[in-house]
């Protein structure tokens, strides 16, 4: 007999976390940051589309301390 478990990580509504907000184009990328709250927007750079673009999203995501990513 095979047993399958699932995990779901919840997130209660009171944690404050950061957001990274991504508006993606076929040449650029456009980079933006909540506050702390989770509640305001702030534009933070545009970066060129290239094959490097996961791994300095990934980068900038652990930096950064980025809880979630809205596309």
């Amino acid at each position: 007999m095979v047993y399958t478990v699932a995990y779901v990580r919840i997130i209660p509504h009171t944690l404050c976390m950061r957001y990274l907000g991504i508006d993606y184009g076929s040449k650029k990328i456009g980079l933006a940051f909540s506050d702390e709250a989770g509640t305001m927007g702030f534009p933070h750079a545009i970066i060129s589309n290239t094959p490097r673009l996961v791994d300095e999203l990934c980068a900038l995501i652990a930096k950064e301390n980025i809880g979630a990513v809205v596309i």
